[in-house]
């Protein structure tokens, strides 16, 4: 009967307009943002070595003309040229790609960092506080540097490649706008019974049975279209600027620091979370709905639930129930933004991927003593 039942919720499920129309949309969310994203100008390594030269040299034009008369002054003027000179060899090597095979890059930008954190140790005197780099950044860097020597990486400059893409398109789509999209997509998974109770409800099949029918096509449609979607963007943007390198650094917060892992690492710890977040959103809609029974009602909910957090966060409360839903934003997770932003030093991937994992049961444990209670007082 289950099966009989889930191939019943299939022709059900095809029939409706709005599955076919936000189907599209997750089918070119990819391609579309690639569109937008090539006719942008991302941040590449070449840019920013050229904003810290221009940075630095408003810095060397700000100090005042008696700073090289005293000693001290003089070791901070020459540290800033040594840094000057060291980020002019790097743009050098990036346009030249010349130095980058002797890891010359590398070992001038390890040697730039040591020079920076010998202005830490003075104290930064006469140095502008937007020049000032955070020791923490430094040592991000130096990781980085550090990693690519080890790994025998060349600099990645491109950021139309495959690889820089993906994550470029993660950041932003996984996140409120998927939310929105399995919200919508999940808000009346119970109406087509509600409005046919004559003909259904005496069908032998439970009412969790029912749920995990209609939830297991959801979750097929939507992963499968977010897939689907993922090869074809990922497929032209090869085809157009080049795969690019599976192994290249990117940086993931931890709770005891950070961690540097590969982009093919950090592409499928997304790809995991992302099967849970469909998962979760889609057992939330399916709550909500089947205590207000009304598919706009349940949309206008789980978007105030989402973003009560944020109202909470004003008045300096963090309301940690809620959080998992914050969790959707997976790309905020690994980065460290959503620990920053909240104050939580224990926001990081695995705390994230459990804490959904307790919020989709406890859904599903509201989910079954609301049928226990509903059956019970139908009796």
């Amino acid at each position: 009967m289950f099966w009989k039942y889930t191939l019943f919720q299939m022709k059900v499920f095809f029939r409706k307009r709005k599955q076919w129309i936000l189907g599209i949309l997750i089918l070119l969310i990819f391609p579309l943002f690639y569109l937008y994203y090539q006719n942008s100008e991302p941040t590449n390594t070449s840019k920013q070595k050229i904003e810290e030269k221009d940075l630095l040299l408003m810095t060397l034009d700000l100090l005042p003309g008696e700073v090289r008369s005293t000693e001290e002054g003089m070791k901070i003027y020459e540290n800033l040229t040594q840094q000057l000179s060291i980020i002019n060899m790097q743009i050098y090597y990036l346009k030249t790609e010349q130095g980058r095979e002797e890891d010359n890059y590398i070992a001038d930008g390890l040697t730039l960092n040591q020079l920076r954190m010998e202005l830490h140790e003075q104290g930064n005197p006469f140095i502008p506080e937007y020049f000032v780099i955070d020791r923490e950044e430094i040592q991000k860097e130096n990781d980085l540097l550090m990693y690519l020597d080890q790994h025998d990486l060349e600099i990645e400059d491109n950021p139309y490649v495959a690889t820089q893409f993906l994550v470029s398109a993660f950041k932003l789509i996984v996140g409120p706008i998927l939310f929105m999209i399995i919200l919508l997509l999940g808000s009346d998974m119970v109406a087509f019974e509600r409005n046919h109770q004559t003909m259904l409800k005496m069908l032998p099949i439970s009412f969790m049975k029912k749920a995990m029918s209609k939830i297991g096509i959801q979750f097929t449609y939507i992963l499968s279209l977010i897939l689907l979607s993922l090869l074809a963007g990922g497929s032209y943007v090869i085809t157009k600027e080049g795969m690019g390198n599976l192994k290249y650094p990117v940086i993931m917060y931890t709770s005891t620091g950070y961690e540097i892992i590969p982009i093919s690492k950090y592409i499928l710890y997304v790809l995991l979370a992302l099967i849970l977040i469909i998962f979760m959103v889609l057992f939330l809609a399916l709550l909500i709905e089947s205590f207000i029974k009304n598919e706009y009602g349940t949309v206008l909910i789980g978007i105030a639930l989402f973003f009560i957090p944020e109202v909470f966060h004003l008045f300096d409360v963090n309301m940690k129930i809620l959080f998992p839903l914050k969790y959707i934003d997976i790309t905020s997770v690994l980065s460290g933004d959503l620990a920053e932003k909240y104050g939580l030093s224990s926001i990081d991937y695995w705390h994230s991927i459990l804490s959904m994992i307790g919020f989709t049961i406890v859904i599903l444990i509201g989910l079954f003593i609301k049928n226990k209670l509903s059956f019970k007082k139908h009796n």
